[in-house]
C-alpha cells in the first residue's frame, strides 16, 4: 500500500509539472563554447492544440522559443499571442513564413491545408513540425516529402506518442515474445473520443478539409499497428511495404449532423455529389506484408463520438471507460499477448501488460498464463541493449535523457530541435534518424537523432488511410481545388 501511494503521489507530481513546466534559460553552448541563439518558431494558426504541442514544451527547452503566430485574422492572432506570451504577431501566414526572424514553423492547420502551406515553408527553407496526418492523401504526401528532400528541409510528422519511452519499452517486450517459431499473429489499436467532446461544426467533420474519424483518431491507430508489426516482425525494410498493404474490410459510421443548419444548408460533411463523405467512426482490418511471406491482420478503430449506452429517460450518452482508454495490443502464436494501455498519452499514465503462455512462459521460467506489468516514463535498463535496438526500429532514447514529467510533446520537441540542429550541422534532412541495420553505411560524421518518424513511413500511413477510405466506400480525402 505504501509503495502504491508513493507511486501515485509521484505520478500526480509529475503530471502537475508537465502542466506547469519550468521555464529555462534560452541559450545553449555552441562548438566553441560560446552561447548560441535558440531556434525561433512560428505557428500557423491559433490552433487549440498549439499550447499543448509546442508552447508549453518550449518553456522547458533551452534551444527553442515560440516567437510568432499568424492566423486567419490578425485580431485572432493578437489575442492568441497575448494569452500565451508570444512576442510577434504577423499579418498573414505568408508574412510569418518569409520572415527572416523565424527559423522553424509549426503547422497545425486543417488537414486539407497541410500540403499548401508546408510547401511554402519548404520554398522559404523553413523546417516544419507538421501536424498529423501529413496531408489529405498519399499523392500529396509523396509530393510534399519529395520537395522537402530536394530542398534539404526537415519535415517531421507530429506523431508525438512515437517519441515517448513507453512505446519503445513496449516494442522491447514485443520483440522479446517473438521468435522464429512464435510469430506475431495479429495486432489491434483503438482510439476514440467520447460523444459530445467534439462539436458538430468542428473542422474534423468537413469533407473538403480532409476530415473524418480515420484522419483524426484513426491515423494514430494506423501508425501504431504498423509500428507494432515492425517491432515484432523482425524486419528492417519497412516490412516489405513496397508491396501495397491490403484492406480486408472497412466499416464506417456515417456522420449526419443533428443541427438542421449543418445538415441541410452548410452540408460540409457531404462530397461534391452530395454523398456521405465523413466517418464519425471507422473499424478496419488491414493486411500488412511480413518477412514470413504472409500478411498480418491489423485492426484499426477510431471514433469521434464513442458511446457505450444512453441513459433511459434522461437520454444522456455515457462513454465506455474501457473503450476511452487508447489501447494497442498484439497476440502471438503461443497465445502470449502484449498490451500498451494509453499509448497516445503515456506521460499521464500507462501500463504495459505482458501475458506469457506456451513457449514464451517456458523461456522465461514462468507458469503458463503469468502476467507481468511494465512502465517507462524515462529510458530504463532496457535502453541501449541489442534487443531494444532490434525492437524499437525507429530508435530509442539513451539512458539519462529526459525527465519523468516530460509529455509526449516535449519528447517530440526534443527530437525536432535535434533534427534541425543536425541538418544545420551538415546531416542531410532525410537522414537525421538513427542509424540501424539497413543504413549502417551512412556517415556518422554529423549528428543524428535517437528517435525519428521517417518521411517514408508518413507516406505509407497516408497510403493505408487512402486504402481504408476506398474500401469503406467513402473514398480517399480530396486534394484542395481537386
Amino acid at each position: 500500500m505504501a509503495t502504491a501511494l508513493k507511486d501515485l503521489y509521484s505520478r500526480l507530481a509529475n503530471i502537475y509539472t508537465a502542466i506547469n513546466p519550468p521555464v529555462v534559460s534560452k541559450a545553449v553552448a555552441g562548438k566553441d563554447g560560446a552561447a548560441t541563439q535558440p531556434l525561433r518558431m512560428g505557428i500557423l494558426g491559433a490552433a487549440n492544440i498549439a499550447p499543448l504541442a509546442v508552447i508549453s514544451p518550449a518553456k522547458s527547452h533551452p534551444d527553442i522559443i515560440v516567437s510568432g503566430v499568424a492566423a486567419r485574422s490578425k485580431a485572432k492572432a493578437t489575442a492568441f499571442a497575448k494569452k500565451y506570451g508570444i512576442p510577434h504577431v504577423f499579418d498573414s501566414y505568408d508574412a510569418l513564413i518569409n520572415d527572416p526572424g523565424i527559423d522553424v514553423v509549426y503547422n497545425p492547420l486543417p488537414n486539407g491545408l497541410h500540403k499548401e502551406w508546408t510547401l511554402k515553408c519548404i520554398a522559404a527553407k523553413k523546417h516544419v513540425l507538421l501536424e498529423k496526418p501529413s496531408t489529405s492523401n498519399e499523392a500529396e504526401a509523396k509530393e510534399l516529402f519529395a520537395a522537402a528532400k530536394a530542398a534539404n528541409v526537415l519535415v517531421l510528422e507530429a506523431f508525438h506518442y512515437r517519441f515517448h519511452p513507453a512505446l519503445h519499452e513496449f516494442a522491447y517486450h514485443l520483440h522479446d515474445l517473438m521468435t522464429g517459431t512464435n510469430p506475431m499473429m495479429d495486432c489491434a489499436a483503438h482510439l476514440v473520443a467520447p460523444a459530445g467532446i467534439i462539436k458538430e461544426d468542428d473542422i474534423r467533420f468537413n469533407w473538403k478539409l480532409a476530415g473524418g474519424s480515420l484522419m483524426d483518431m484513426g491515423c494514430y491507430s494506423t501508425s501504431a499497428v504498423l509500428y507494432t508489426m515492425r517491432a515484432a516482425a523482425g524486419t528492417w525494410q519497412r516490412a516489405n511495404w513496397q508491396e501495397r498493404i491490403e484492406v480486408q474490410e472497412a466499416r464506417p459510421t456515417y456522420f449526419t449532423p443533428t443541427s438542421a443548419d449543418l445538415r441541410d444548408r452548410q452540408k460540409v460533411h457531404l462530397t461534391d455529389d452530395q454523398s456521405p463523405g465523413i466517418d464519425t467512426a471507422m473499424s478496419a482490418t488491414v493486411l500488412v506484408p511480413t518477412p514470413r511471406d504472409v500478411k498480418l491482420p491489423c485492426k484499426v478503430e477510431s471514433s469521434l463520438a464513442e458511446t457505450a449506452f444512453t441513459l433511459p429517460i434522461l437520454g444522456w450518452r455515457v462513454p465506455s471507460l474501457w473503450r476511452s482508454t487508447p489501447t494497442l495490443k498484439a497476440s502471438f502464436k503461443d497465445g502470449s499477448t502484449a498490451e500498451l494501455q494509453n499509448f497516445v498519452a503515456p506521460f499521464l499514465w500507462h501500463s504495459i501488460k505482458v501475458t506469457y503462455r506456451g513457449k514464451s512462459a517456458q523461456a522465461h521460467n514462468l507458469a503458463d498464463g503469468t502476467t507481468k506489468y511494465f512502465k517507462a516514463y524515462i529510458p530504463g535498463a532496457t535502453s541501449g541493449t541489442e534487443q531494444m535496438r532490434r525492437a524499437a526500429k525507429d530508435g530509442h532514447w539513451p539512458q539519462g535523457t529526459g525527465q519523468p514529467w516530460w509529455t509526449t510533446y516535449r519528447w517530440q520537441l526534443e527530437a525536432f530541435v535535434r533534427g534541425v540542429r543536425a541538418v544545420q550541422a551538415g546531416t542531410p534532412g532525410h537522414e537525421v534518424g538513427p542509424i540501424d541495420f539497413i543504413n549502417q553505411d551512412r556517415s556518422t560524421d554529423t549528428p543524428r537523432v535517437p528517435v525519428w518518424v521517417h518521411n517514408e513511413e508518413s507516406v505509407i500511413i497516408m497510403q493505408t488511410l487512402d486504402a481504408i477510405y476506398e474500401k469503406s466506400g467513402l473514398g480517399k480525402r480530396p486534394s484542395k481545388n481537386a
